[in-house]
C-alpha cells in the first residue's frame, strides 16, 4: 500500500509533518459514550464540532440578531461555529 498515510507517518518525513503543527489535519469525530464508561472518560478534552447554524432572527432570538445588526455583522446567512 505505498503512499499511504501508515507509510509516510513512519518516516522521518511523518515525524517531520507532526512536528511542525501547521500541517496537522483535522478529523471529523461522531462519538457517544456508553454510561458504564463515563468515568473512564470523564477527563478527557471536549470534542470540538464545526456547526453550521443560520443568523436569522428566529434562531438567534432578537436580542442578538438586533445586536448582530448594530455592529454590522452578517445576518440573515449560514455561518459555521465551533461548539
Amino acid at each position: 500500500m505505498s503512499g499511504s498515510c501508515t507509510n509516510i507517518i513512519q518516516g522521518t518525513q511523518g515525524l517531520d509533518i507532526i512536528n511542525d503543527r501547521s500541517k496537522i489535519f483535522f478529523a471529523v469525530v461522531k462519538g457517544s459514550i456508553p454510561e458504564h464508561k463515563l468515568n473512564e472518560v470523564e477527563d478527557f478534552p471536549p470534542i470540538i464540532r464545526n456547526v453550521q447554524i443560520k443568523t436569522n432572527k428566529s434562531t438567534l432570538g432578537s436580542f442578538m440578531y438586533d445586536y448582530m445588526e448594530s455592529i454590522k455583522s452578517k445576518t440573515d446567512q449560514e455561518e459555521y461555529k465551533l461548539t
